[in-house]
């Protein structure tokens, strides 16, 4: 804080010595009037708040990279998004939404059990996160199987007390199978979704919602998180998983 109001200082010193040099032999009665008692017009002060702005923003980038980047730190390469940026990657593309902090986080190196990307997205005043994860594979599971739902479901489950809120089920589709449950952790007090999607091809993406309010479903938050995606995968993925999708295609629901 202090060290932002040195800032100010500076920058509003730089700035009237700059002015001063520039409009010296141009003042007017006009510009004159509008100067406010530290000597800058509202324009200058306005130039001087918007380098401030962007400074402080770029220090919490950093604070929040290095957050980000503290686990696994040379197996991902991290980048952190404020809203109305966007996020562009090899596979998931998105603007951030306002109120909202975007985490892209790249893998750089191939091993197994690892997702290629992740997008996390993290709104703290409704307190929840948004996650996809593409290409998010466990070495051990036959995704090839319906029975990889079930184990997915043992090994997210296995280390929380929960409470099911939705029984696991598995939809199955021409296209794809989704593997989705809900549960309360009561370790955490969080409420979470999970969906994993496999498509015919192989490919494999995660899905995840969690929040500390009850009343916040993980359908709203996807659709308040993702609301504008760009890539195709992203945009399929949260409409699986919002299953803003049985009017136009067919799946089958089944319990495992």
């Amino acid at each position: 804080m202090k060290s932002s109001k040195l800032l100010i200082a500076c920058l509003a010193m730089m700035s009237t010595v700059f002015f001063a040099g520039c409009t010296k032999e141009q003042t007017s009665e006009s510009t004159t009037s509008h100067k406010s008692s530290d000597g800058l017009s509202l324009y200058e002060r306005a130039k001087v708040a918007r380098a401030v702005r962007q400074i402080e923003k770029e220090e919490k980038r950093k604070i929040l990279t290095q957050k980000y980047s503290s686990v696994n730190p040379d197996l991902y390469e991290v980048n952190v998004f404020f809203e109305d940026e966007m996020i562009e990657s090899e596979d998931m593309n998105l603007w951030v939404q306002p109120g909202f902090i975007g985490i892209l986080k790249t893998r750089t190196e191939d091993k197994t059990d690892t997702p290629k990307e992740s997008v996390i997205l993290v709104n703290d005043s409704m307190k929840f996160t948004a996650t996809v994860e593409y290409e998010k594979k466990y070495s051990d599971i036959d995704y090839s199987h319906d029975s990889f739902c079930r184990e997915l479901v043992t090994r997210s489950t296995k280390h929380s007390n929960i409470n099911n809120i939705v029984p696991p089920s598995l939809l199955k589709g021409e296209q794809s199978k989704i593997c989705r449950f809900s549960y309360q952790d009561l370790s955490t007090n969080k409420f979470v979704n999970e969906f994993t999607e496999v498509y015919s091809n192989g490919t494999v993406i995660y899905t995840m919602t969690s929040t500390s309010n009850p009343k916040v479903t993980g359908r709203d938050i996807l659709k308040r998180a993702f609301s504008r995606a760009v890539s195709k995968e992203l945009k399929d993925a949260v409409r699986h998983s919002t299953t803003d999708f049985f009017d136009t295609e067919k799946y089958h629901s089944f319990d495992i």
